[in-house]
């Protein structure tokens, strides 16, 4: 039997990511899925209300 696997897109680099196996954060009662720890950390800080620059 083989496993299904659920996509979803990481919402600041837009890159798709396995829920089963992605970095997540909680906000507002929504999960978000990352593609890495530093879109997470981005994300984080947003959250927190930490101005985030992107290195291009």
């Amino acid at each position: 039997m083989s496993e299904s696997k659920t996509f979803t897109r990481d919402p600041l680099c837009g890159f798709p990511v396995d829920q089963a196996t992605s970095v997540h954060s909680e906000r507002d009662g929504k999960t978000y899925y990352f593609c890495s720890d530093l879109c997470q950390q981005k994300f984080n800080a947003v959250s927190a209300g930490t101005a985030v620059t992107c290195a291009g």
